[in-house]
């Protein structure tokens, strides 16, 4: 299952080390369109993130995991079908952001989880 990856990238990168995001990158993944078309992930048309004083509902549904990290939401959308293409896509996510903030103090903590997706896309083919 990719649920326990997401949580701990998320744990990481929204409470451990909440500075490897900067403004526009939350605000990229609090954008539906971007998280679809930007990153590749398939989480029922929502975004990554929602901030947290907005809920887990929407439409009367549950769609976030009740535990906010940091400020934040995470969505809980994660269906069997799209776990590889979703693994891939955070792999692809984790990649690009070690290399943008490759001067950062804390990038090294995302190897960890560079490793984790690509061990979990290896044992799913």
């Amino acid at each position: 299952m990719i649920q326990p990856l997401v949580r701990r990238l998320m744990r990481t990168l929204l409470e451990d080390c909440p500075t490897l995001l900067d403004g526009s990158d939350r605000q990229q993944l609090m954008d539906w369109e971007f998280c679809k078309q930007g990153l590749g992930l398939s989480i029922a048309n929502h975004p990554l993130l929602r901030p947290a004083g907005r809920g887990i509902e929407i439409r009367g549904h549950n769609r976030y995991w009740a535990h906010r990290y940091g400020c934040f939401h995470v969505c809980s959308q994660w269906w069997k079908d799209d776990h590889i293409s979703n693994a891939q896509a955070l792999l692809n996510f984790v990649e690009h952001l070690t290399k943008q903030k490759a001067k950062h103090p804390d990038v090294a903590k995302l190897q960890a989880h560079r490793g984790a997706f690509e061990k979990y896309l290896r044992s799913s083919h």
